[in-house]
């Protein structure tokens, strides 16, 4: 009897030697960190869906170990920012009132993103500052990414009190909160559309921007005041940036890019824009991988005043985007040509040479490769199902059993 549970455990140890051997338990440390190095990288890829932040990770311009509040932190460009300030070492806090200016389902589906990887995720609006301060006083930020704000031009013309409140009264609240803390470096989003119909192309910051075409516009030139005002009276570290036509994976709805991918693969057809003079409107289209960069090297650097234009530096027609997006759908678009509204530059180029100069700015992606990871992350959310709910629970902080989701859920990472 002896003999045959000694022949069992024998034949047990030999079956889970043969597993461990097969799952790599056994494999060389050597082995072992190429393969966590593999699955991170591939996580890193998950959440992005394309370029692996890390790969900066040898540039001295890049923030770490820094402590960041991002506002607007589940809106296109924000989430971006987000998870690679996270994946470069930095404690992020996000806030956002995911508000119902689009389809709120995108924006919690990229919180519940960051939420599995490690971002607090604050569902507030910074028009309250008692809760600014709660969260100052919380979690002693070091940096500000205020990317935050009612966007689009078109819905400004006919709603321009959502702006002057959003883009400028609560603008303010941050400016409030950081005017006894000079310590804190302030980076905040503003536009190509502070440049008016009668800038000299291509756009550079030393550019009269005094003429916005559009209310969007205005606010964000009011942006730029406000910040430069603030820095006067009480020395606040602030830099505006002045990002041009951004594009990429987990876009907005409402933007160009979007809205001919979507119709093109439906079928339908494309209002597509041109001047009075029956010019092709052109855009400085630019990947947000790009963006971000630009961004990070900003919280990085971030010093006095200053502000910076971040676009790619080569405008593309809105016809030939067009294209791109037939070459990499595979389907032929239908064309409806309009003439632009009054409120639209008929072209955006972007002068990049003084963030190149300051903050080491290079933006790699060609439009093409763009338009290429553009479709590819729609049909993959297509296929997951468009627009699918979250369970809020995951990543609604400060407060409540969230908090306790929060820290279990760091624990496993």
């Amino acid at each position: 009897m002896w003999s045959r549970r000694r022949c069992s455990l024998a034949v047990c140890l030999l079956a889970a030697l043969v597993v461990a051997l097969s799952q790599g338990a056994l494999a060389s440390p050597v082995h072992r960190q190429h393969e966590q190095a593999n699955a991170s990288a591939a996580q890193r890829r998950n959440l992005l869906w394309l370029r692996d932040p890390l790969e900066v990770a040898n540039d001295d311009h890049m923030l770490r170990n820094a402590r960041v509040l991002v506002t607007g932190g589940v809106g296109f460009i924000g989430f971006h920012l987000a998870a690679t300030l996270v994946q470069l070492g930095n404690d992020v806090v996000v806030l956002d009132n995911f508000n119902s200016y689009y389809d709120v389902r995108l924006k919690e589906a990229r919180a519940h993103k960051l939420f599995g990887h490690g971002v607090r995720v604050v569902n507030g609006d910074i028009c309250d500052f008692r809760l600014l301060e709660k969260l100052f006083e919380q979690h002693g930020f070091t940096h500000v990414a205020h990317l935050a704000a009612q966007a689009g031009v078109r819905y400004s013309v006919n709603h321009p009190h959502d702006y002057i409140r959003s883009n400028v009264d609560c603008f303010v609240n941050i400016l409030e909160e950081l005017r006894t803390k000079p310590e804190v470096k302030l980076v905040y989003a503003s536009s190509s559309s502070v440049y008016g119909k009668d800038a000299t192309i291509p756009f550079t910051e030393k550019e009269c921007s005094d003429k916005p075409t559009n209310v969007y516009g205005a606010t964000k030139r009011m942006n730029e005041l406000l910040a430069h005002s603030y820095h006067h009276l009480y020395n606040i570290s602030a830099t505006g940036l002045r990002f041009f036509t951004v594009f990429g994976p987990w876009g907005r709805p409402d933007m160009a890019p979007f809205i001919f991918t979507e119709r093109v693969m439906r079928g339908d057809t494309i209002d597509v824009y041109h001047t009075a003079d029956g010019e092709e409107m052109r855009r400085d289209f630019t990947y947000v991988d790009d963006i971000v960069d630009g961004i990070v090297r900003s919280l990085h650097h971030g010093a006095g005043y200053d502000v910076f234009n971040l676009g790619r530096g080569h405008p593309t027609s809105v016809p030939q985007f067009i294209e791109m997006i037939e070459s990499a759908t595979g389907k032929p678009a239908r064309r409806n040509d309009m003439e632009a509204h009054a409120a639209e530059l008929p072209e955006t180029y972007a002068d990049v040479s003084h963030a190149a100069d300051v903050l080491d700015y290079s933006p790699k992606m060609a439009t093409d490769e763009g338009v290429n990871a553009f479709v590819g992350w729609y049909k993959w959310y297509s296929e997951q199902g468009m627009f699918r709910p979250f369970p809020r629970a995951d990543y609604y902080f400060p407060g409540g059993p969230a908090d306790e989701a929060f820290k279990q859920r760091q624990q496993q990472l």
